[in-house]
């Protein structure tokens, strides 16, 4: 064959082999050929009906177990365990299915095999890593049986040392034998996973949902000739790392947190001890120092000049350095690490350790830099979710495809939630009542105090007043160049005043943005910080005071109990309010228009008090009692003024009516009608045209009945149709409207409920009146008609008619009224007898009775007013301490500890935070208070307890115990001086013989 043709042909099948081997096309393919795999397998009984799945994953179980008898291909081995791995991470559809298949993998020894092949000294790498990548999988989300299977292994065999031993020793010398696997362009159908991070990984799923024995077991194995701390193995191999720093360790780098972060999570004492003793707090310190805004690996500007003298020279980084995005996700990850391990302690050791061995102005820088990021990239006051989980997509990260980190770097390099928790790492240490160590936080964070007067917690509102939404328009004109200046103005270093500046705005940023509680954790009481998300802010006034209105207060329990309970309500609506205000955001006049309720429901009343006025100053009957026209003060010749007058206060009524009940109906339909559909249960059907038509008539039928299940809806709605019917029917329908003082002086609402409340004890009452009315008929239709006029008592229905209407009208009773009729003829003992009786029964007893009912409970009302208002005025709605007493022992007043100490606003928008976070990134206490919230216990919040009371009486005790070190060394002192002194006075007697001759000194004298 001619050499030119040689050589094409060979280009040729270069080019197929590149295509086939590097296409991207290609992978969708591939997938899905994979995954009908798995489908086939899944669903095997549909095509061999002999055959099921779990005897299928139960065979190639068999297999893996028999390999070390048979010697199979090693290749084959691999294949089987590659789809067993397949087969497990895909089942996202079913999990109850894959959970069930791994419990039989259990019972069949899965785990015993693993072990057995990864503590076999023949198994080689490739199968190792295999088995290890099957063991995640089955341990993934934290599978308690499948740990403890792990468990009982390590704990039952001496072989598993030497598992131990080959983990401990590739991990030593990973650093020294890696490559830089993102050098070449991947094949796409091998997918290429560090060794070292599925070890990682391992090692971090031992520990998921903090099994303590594992992680005790991972830093010592006790049961060994020799134990290998891994702990301290992982924080060699993170040093090692970031000394080299190259970018394509960076998964690496990021697994190593994220171990160390499980083996402490939970929290597990003894770990975190290890870790703070370690070389674990350097590292953090000199991670953090980097400035995660340039890409040479460089410090932040103040601190350049310890470059040399902490980590070499810059030439030590290599061109493959991490970038700045990488940084400040590595920082997000050791900042969670060092949070976790002030978890659970209450002690000085650690949090000493933290802040003597962290520089606290690379903290300073971080919360600078990051600010600075985020006021660079969004307008001022912004926060909302998309501030948030900048980082949540770089575990994807691929160097040949992911061109969006290299076109929007600003982005991924921003990640807030580093500024959180530092912010919440540095209250720690301000809460820290060493005195030591608050001499060194006074010094070097002098700007980290608590300003009452400036901050307020949820102080956002869904309805700013008019000023502020006026200024708004203007400052939407000039977003684009503020937008422009700062862009120009990143570019140059910040000078020390705007540095000042801007720590002090920062500071206020996150304080205001992070919410605190205080929790009961293993009976001891910790402070939890937390960044509230943005719906959190937006609990409005009118919501808080309806929850203090309704809230129970029968009992100290009770009212955090309550607060639990409703806590879900208060959410989605505050959720509601959220959405409200982005939309209102959008659009400035509709946001003009809800700023400024209050100003419409007010100039509503007034309308509506002109109208009457009008009504009742201007209508008058003629001789048929009918309406007949108006006339303005009874003048007819004004009666076009009246009309005119009627007309547009009538319409000013009705714009007013539409603006209030447009925006309540806003604000409460959505939420209503949502919390109707998620109470009813759905039901399923055959779906026909027929059936589909009338599931959208109910459908629509139920909306609006959830949206009108609720009396203020109704009420808004009858209040615009009364408008309406005012304006263009007749005026009277405008009198409807002056109920609205029910609504607008909340202490006319007890008259009402005084007779609503014990509607059922009214109703009876007035049903026992009826019975005796009915028997004081029939007695006086049979004895005393005579004494009415004839017509009165004629019929048994006219005469309870009679009794009924009559005896309750006249003051005296039936007998008032029968007096007009009474002839002396008759005998009047009987009538006397029976007028007393009804009297006495009826008007004195009776009705007495019933006013009795509405004022004893009209009179329990105020009481529970009175009774609440003092609830609320002097005692902590969560721990329930007296005011005098927090007073007293804090030395501040009742308003510092409800706001930011027990604010229960913040245990509600923490429970929002709960629910949202991700479950397998809470931390030990938050799993904790997390079942608590679902199972509405709420024995986590603290009652008779304060951290500040108890840092308090703990600082007391500690200056009373070395007062009374003082005064017992003072006493020691003192005697062995009064000893001293007796000896002198002593020799100075013997001396003078005044001891020896006290006779012969008197002579003498």
């Amino acid at each position: 064959m001619p050499t030119t043709n040689m050589t094409k042909l060979r280009g040729a099948w270069s080019d197929f082999k590149n295509d086939i081997l590097y296409n991207e096309n290609l992978k969708p393919l591939l997938k899905a050929e994979k995954q009908e795999l798995n489908t086939i397998v899944t669903k095997i009984s549909e095509f061999m009906p002999i055959l099921t799945t779990n005897q299928i994953i139960i065979c190639m179980l068999d297999y893996v177990k028999n390999f070390s008898m048979y010697k199979p291909k090693v290749s084959l081995l691999n294949k089987v365990l590659m789809f067993m791995v397949y087969f497990l991470s895909h089942g996202e559809d079913n999990e109850e299915f894959i959970d069930t298949i791994k419990t039989q993998l259990n019972e069949h020894g899965i785990v015993r095999t693993i072990m057995a092949l990864l503590c076999d000294p023949n198994t080689g790498q490739k199968t190792f890593f295999y088995l290890l990548r099957l063991s995640c999988e089955l341990l993934e989300d934290g599978n308690f049986l499948i740990q403890s299977s792990f468990l009982s292994y390590f704990s039952t065999n001496e072989s598993s040392q030497d598992f131990f031993h080959k983990i401990h020793i590739y991990l030593l010398n990973f650093t020294a034998t890696s490559k830089n696997i993102w050098g070449k362009k991947q094949v796409i159908f091998k997918k290429k996973i560090s060794g070292c991070k599925i070890v990682l990984r391992f090692l971090q799923l031992l520990c998921e949902n903090h099994n303590e024995s594992l992680q005790n077991y991972l830093r010592v194995q006790h049961n060994a000739r020799h134990s290998y701390n891994l702990i301290l193995t992982v924080i060699f191999l993170l040093e090692e790392l970031l000394k080299k720093s190259n970018d394509y360790h960076f998964f690496e780098i990021s697994q190593c947190f994220d171990t160390l972060t499980e083996l402490i999570q939970g929290p597990c004492k003894k770990n975190q001890i290890a870790i703070v003793d370690s070389k674990f707090l350097e590292i953090a310190s000199r991670l953090l120092s980097f400035d995660e805004k340039c890409d040479s690996m460089s410090k932040y500007h103040l601190l350049k000049e310890e470059v040399l003298s902490t980590s070499g020279s810059r030439d030590e980084f290599s061109a493959n350095c991490l970038k700045g995005w990488m940084l400040a996700h590595l920082k997000y990850k050791c900042m969670i690490t060092l949070l976790s391990l002030l978890e659970g302690q209450n002690d000085n050791y650690v949090i000493t350790r933290l802040i003597r061995s962290l520089n606290l102005e690379v903290l300073k820088e971080n919360i600078i830099s990051i600010y600075f990021s985020y006021t660079d990239m969004y307008p001022p006051g912004y926060y909302e979710d998309a501030i948030f989980n900048h980082h949540e997509n770089n575990s994807k990260y691929n160097p040949h495809s992911s061109v969006e980190y290299e076109e929007n770097p600003e982005f991924y390099q921003l990640v807030i939630e580093v500024g959180f928790m530092v912010y919440h790492l540095m209250c720690h240490f301000k809460d820290n009542d060493d005195p030591e160590n608050k001499r060194i936080i006074k010094n070097e964070l002098p700007d980290l105090l608590v300003q009452e007067e400036k901050n307020a917690f949820f102080g956002a509102k869904l309805l700013g007043d008019l000023g502020k939404i006026g200024l708004g328009f203007l400052k939407t004109g000039f977003s684009a160049m503020k937008k422009i200046v700062k862009k120009q103005k990143s570019k140059l270093e910040v000078t020390e005043t705007e540095k000042f500046k801007l720590l002090s705005d920062a500071y206020q940023f996150f304080q205001r943005n992070t919410g605190n509680i205080e929790i009961i954790f293993r009976d001891e009481i910790f402070r939890i910080y937390f960044w509230i998300r943005p719906e959190g802010h937006y609990i409005t006034e009118d919501q808080k005071e309806n929850f203090h209105f309704y809230v129970d207060r029968s009992s100290d329990k009770a009212k955090v109990q309550y607060l639990l309970m409703k806590s879900d309500d208060m959410i989605e609506e505050m959720i509601h309010e959220f959405k409200l205000a982005k939309f209102f955001n959008r659009y400035k006049l509709i946001a003009l228009v809800a700023a400024n309720v209050r100003v419409w429901k007010d100039l509503a009343f007034i309308m509506t008090l002109c109208l009457n006025f009008i009504i009742i100053s201007s209508f008058y009957s003629n001789s048929s009692g009918r309406a007949n026209g108006e006339a303005f003060m009874y003048l007819s010749g004004n009666e076009k003024i009246t009309q005119s007058l009627i007309n547009v206060f009538g319409s000013i009524l009705m714009g007013c009516s539409c603006c209030v009940v447009s925006f309540f109906l806003l604000k409460t339909a959505p939420v209503l009608i949502a919390r109707g559909w998620r109470n009813l249960e759905s039901t399923s059907r055959e779906q026909n045209c027929l059936f589909r038509l009338y599931t959208k008539c109910k459908n629509g039928i139920l909306t609006v009945f959830f949206a009108l299940s609720n009396v203020d809806v109704l009420y808004q709605i009858c209040f615009l149709i009364f408008a309406i019917f005012g304006t263009a029917v007749h005026p009277f329908f405008f009198a409807f409207h002056l109920l609205d003082v029910l609504y607008r002086y909340p202490t006319l609402q007890s008259v009402i409920k005084a007779i609503v409340i014990p509607r059922k004890a009214l109703l009876l009452s007035f049903m026992l009146i009826l019975v005796l009315l009915y028997l004081f008929s029939i007695w006086i239709f049979l004895a005393f008609s005579k004494y009415f006029e004839e017509s009165d008592c004629k019929t048994m229905i006219r005469c309870f008619k009679l009794v009924f209407d009559q005896g309750l009208k006249c003051g005296g009773g039936i007998g008032d009224y029968a007096n007009n009729y009474f002839s002396p003829v008759y005998n009047d003992y009987f009538k006397f007898f029976m007028d007393t009786l009804f009297f006495i029964i009826i008007n004195i007893i009776m009705l007495n009775v019933i006013q009795g009912i509405i004022i004893d409970t009209f009179a329990y009302l105020r009481a529970m007013t009175e009774m609440n208002t003092a609830d609320r005025e002097n005692k902590c709605f969560i721990c329930s301490l007296e005011k005098e007493y927090i007073e007293y022992a804090t030395n501040r007043p009742m308003s510092f500890h409800t706001t930011y100490e027990h604010n229960e606003w913040n245990y509600v928008a923490f429970i929002n935070y709960l629910k949202v976070k991700d479950p397998n990134e809470l931390t030990g206490m938050e799993s904790y208070l997390s079942d608590l919230i679902e199972k509405n216990d709420c024995s986590w919040i603290p009652q008779q307890r304060s951290l500040s009371i108890k840092m308090k009486k703990d600082g007391e005790e500690n200056l009373l115990g070395k007062k009374l070190v003082e005064v017992d060394r003072i006493y020691t002192t003192l005697e062995r001086e009064m000893k001293e002194t007796k000896k002198i006075f002593t020799e100075y007697l013997e001396s003078k013989h005044i001891l020896h001759n006290p006779g012969e000194e008197r002579d003498n004298d």
